[in-house]
């Protein structure tokens, strides 16, 4: 969403290692993630590094924007919005969704999922 859409530029997936043996299903392929989990391997140093980059990526544009940017309209795949639904709903609510997810694991595991 941030590179796509907001910054038309390349996603860091494409343009650096992720960690990942392979790229996550695309096409038909998409709906059949329970098969690529399975197979995939992660080097975790790479994974951390590429991580990091991520949120670099992220912080450094927001830390361009203005108040009036976050009104701008701007189009998308789901149709016209103001660039802060799309910073909220498609960015962090993302990474809400998946920190959740995380520590629900973890708690599964009788690990400390929250540091709280």
């Amino acid at each position: 969403v941030l590179n796509i859409i907001l910054k038309d530029s390349t996603p860091l997936f494409q343009t650096m290692n992720t960690g990942l043996s392979e790229p996550p299903p695309a096409g038909e392929e998409f709906f059949h993630w329970h098969g690529w989990g399975m197979r995939i391997q992660l080097e975790l140093p790479t994974a951390v590094t590429y991580g990091q980059a991520v949120f670099g990526d992220v912080a450094a544009y927001l830390g361009t924007l203005r108040d009036s940017d976050l009104d701008q309209i701007i189009a998308t795949p789901i149709g016209e919005h103001e660039r802060f639904v799309m910073i909220h709903g498609a960015i962090l609510n993302n990474v809400i969704t998946h920190t959740g997810e995380i520590a629900t694991l973890k708690g599964l595991q009788d690990i400390q999922g929250y540091a709280f």
